[in-house]
């Protein structure tokens, strides 16, 4: 017996932590709350296609979770083994895509800007990662056909890539026979650059390289993926004003024309305040903005240049402000709802078209049980199925 002391041990101890493990997440399961979407007026279908990612924390338990038409999920439900798996971390958009496309997509890391789905099919975008400083920059893209299954994989250089320290994937973009690269690359430690790489994906080469941006700035990429003909770049300056501590001091907006590559400077008859939200569709630029009651929309078209302007009111939405509220945007639907819900009174969810005006859902997201007054509920991102 004294020889296997050291495996006894270790069997031990291995049994101790699992059923720690099993005990706590027991236990914690039995204060996990579910949550319901009620409607108050207008068809709760609108909301089917909603994802809420939020947490829960009281007393005993802190869980991420999300919250969709028909179920609440707590990754604290999961499994020690489903823990274990990368892929839970992922929104149910992603998993989704990896439970239809298991073969193509295993192995793949999916965060966000690194593949495009459409009706023919899927692109995958990655940085191979034996990559070094000494060697130049490459891109590997995979390619899977829908309705054939057939595979294509290759590598190609970015050009100048010697010069850079990192490559960092923002938007990946297809259009007809073209793949659009938009990337943050760093030709010095402290410098960075946006640039968009046009990649004929027949002849598996980089036709066109377009600078999009040499000042260090917060840029933000958007593109209408059912309508892909302009990208849209934001770009937020600021200023620091002491250390670590900085100041908003000009948005600025243009965009990259995919098929002439030509890249324009928007000079728009609205202010470009920090707190607007950018959203592209139908190549109309929008800007969407809050306000109490009262959702703010402002849009160009980047074809007629035709203006508009309007405002809607939105009276389940008292007391929302730019500070706490999740705002969530597909095609010409507004999708809204507090970040922070009152305890045991819910949040108010709204569905809107913001051109028609047309108020689709109104209802509050609210616990299913009585969980009593002290918890802390918080929203932090909203996603819509497509």
């Amino acid at each position: 017996m004294g020889r296997y002391w050291k495996l006894v041990v270790l069997v031990t101890g291995i049994v101790v932590v699992l059923g720690t493990f099993f005990i706590q997440t027991t236990l914690a399961n039995l204060a996990l709350p579910e949550f319901d979407i009620k409607k108050v007026t207008g068809d709760l279908a609108e909301i089917d296609p909603v994802i809420i990612n939020g947490y829960y924390e009281d007393r005993i338990v802190w869980s991420d979770m999300w919250i969709t038409s028909k179920e609440t999920v707590h990754l604290n439900e999961r499994s020690f083994f489903e823990r274990m798996n990368d892929l839970q971390f992922h929104s149910p958009l992603v998993q989704d895509l990896y439970k239809n496309n298991r073969s193509f997509l295993r192995g793949k890391n999916f965060y966000s800007g690194t593949f495009i789905e459409n009706d023919e099919q899927i692109t995958y975008v990655s940085l191979p990662w034996d990559q070094t400083n000494d060697t130049a920059v490459q891109v590997e893209i995979a390619i899977l056909d829908k309705q054939s299954k057939e595979e294509t994989l290759f590598q190609l250089d970015i050009p100048n890539g010697e010069k850079y320290f990192y490559l960092y994937l923002e938007q990946v973009i297809v259009r007809d026979d073209e793949l659009h690269i938009a990337a943050s690359v760093s030709p010095h430690f402290d410098d960075e650059e946006m640039h968009v790489y046009s990649i004929d994906l027949a002849k598996q080469t980089v036709t066109h390289d377009t600078l999009i941006s040499d000042q260090d700035s917060y840029l933000q990429t958007y593109v209408d993926d059912d309508q892909p003909t302009f990208l849209v770049f934001e770009k937020n300056l600021y200023q620091e004003v002491e250390e670590s501590h900085s100041e908003f001091v000009d948005k600025q907006l243009m965009y990259m024309d995919l098929a002439t590559k030509e890249v324009v400077n928007l000079d728009l008859p609205f202010e470009l305040d920090e707190d607007k939200i950018v959203h592209l569709e139908n190549d109309t630029l929008y800007l969407l903005s809050l306000a109490e009651k009262q959702l703010m929309i402002e849009g160009f078209n980047l074809v007629t240049e035709e203006v508009l302007e309007k405002t809607i009111d939105m009276p389940l939405l008292s007391n929302v402000t730019i500070n706490n509220y999740v705002m969530a945007l597909s095609g010409q639907k507004v999708y809204l709802t507090r970040s922070n819900p009152n305890e045991n009174r819910g949040a108010p969810i709204t569905v809107i078209d913001f051109l028609t005006e047309n108020m689709l859902f109104e209802g509050t997201i609210e616990p299913k049980q009585e969980i009593g007054n002290h918890y802390k509920l918080t929203f932090y991102n909203m996603n819509v199925r497509n």
